[in-house]
């Protein structure tokens, strides 16, 4: 029946199997990308983190100094270490 409320069983089947087959894709992608995040050896600690080249030093000092004349400091783009200067000599 064309453009009736109900459709065949065999449209049903179809819809349902490309539901099936949509999860299923979703799954595979959302496995494959948390695979992704993890490092050759499978250690996610050995991953930089977004806090790993903060230069903590600087940050320390001019905390400090706020602290020292009553003030207080709230970091929103926080100072960053140069990367070449991170990285040990092979």
């Amino acid at each position: 029946m064309p453009g009736g409320v109900g459709g065949s069983p065999q449209r049903e089947m179809a819809m349902n199997a490309n539901r099936i087959l949509v999860l299923v894709l979703a799954g595979a992608v959302v496995c494959l990308a948390g695979c992704s995040t993890f490092s050759k050896k499978g250690d996610p600690s050995a991953m930089a983190g977004p806090y790993d080249n903060l230069d903590q030093g600087y940050m320390a000092r001019i905390n400090a100094q706020a602290k020292a004349r009553g003030d207080v400091v709230i970091w929103v783009n926080p100072p960053r270490k140069d990367v070449a200067s991170t990285q040990q000599p092979h």
